[in-house]
């Protein structure tokens, strides 16, 4: 299905690239650990809990890089606004920003992407069988 494939999955993906300022090149690592985050009982994604704490601890170590670019280096992304904002007079810490930037990525590509296939059947842009 060139429809779920290459625009219901892929675009989400890269507009959540685009706004949170990563490397259009990094995508895939955001595509996969949103699978996994959300994965349950689909063992192709989500193996084990072993599989799936390697692979918070993966996105969590990269959200923390990022976090450290951004603070250096500020720039017009929403990392860059999370790292720089203020809670009630509060810097946003580590632990949280970490947590939003795991919400962010599983909610942002996982929600995007079954409302567009969703759409895509519901105008019947893709068939309901696959042998039709």
């Amino acid at each position: 299905m060139i429809l779920l494939t290459d625009i219901a999955a892929e675009l989400p993906i890269q507009m959540l690239a685009e706004l949170l300022g990563v490397p259009q090149d990094d995508r895939n690592r955001l595509f996969q650990w949103s699978n996994a985050l959300i994965a349950e009982d689909d063992t192709e994604y989500r193996p084990s809990p072993e599989a799936l704490a390697k692979q918070i601890a993966a996105m969590s170590e990269y959200a923390l890089g990022l976090w450290r670019e951004r603070l250096e280096c500020p720039g017009d992304d929403l990392i860059s606004m999370l790292v720089h904002s203020r809670i009630d007079g509060e810097a946003m810490t580590p632990e949280r920003y970490i947590g939003t930037f795991i919400l962010l990525v599983a909610a942002g590509n996982e929600t995007t992407r079954n409302s567009l296939s969703g759409g895509f059947l519901a105008l019947r842009i893709i068939p309901l069988r696959s042998d039709v």
